[in-house]
């Protein structure tokens, strides 16, 4: 599994033999950043505050990720999901209500 992060990072690497401190704070640095924006990518919570039958979510999550929807109860609801695109999808229901949509 880490070999796949660090693929899909393309982390940076000191070369064993470094001994520049200043490097491996920068590698560290731009390391840490690419990993807070992977993490940042994972997920997206859509909330829903004016009822609507059809729900347009702009995730941009670069993919089709599942998806979660829950009612204002908190109660999960179901509904025909289209993927516009690898970062947009939408929902549509049976009638208007307003919620939240959990994408993974």
């Amino acid at each position: 599994m880490a070999d796949v992060i660090t693929d899909i990072l393309k982390l940076v690497k000191s070369s064993d033999d470094s001994t520049d401190k200043g490097k491996l704070a920068r590698d560290f640095s731009e390391n840490m950043q690419k990993i807070d924006d992977f993490a940042g990518k994972q997920a997206y919570v859509h909330t829903q505050s004016v009822p609507s039958a059809t729900w347009t979510i702009n995730h941009n999550l670069g993919r089709k990720p599942s998806v979660t929807i829950v009612d204002s109860s908190e109660k999960v609801v179901f509904g025909d999901i289209t993927y516009v695109t690898d970062n947009q999808l939408t929902v549509s229901f049976s009638a208007a209500f307003g919620g939240k949509a959990y994408l993974n």
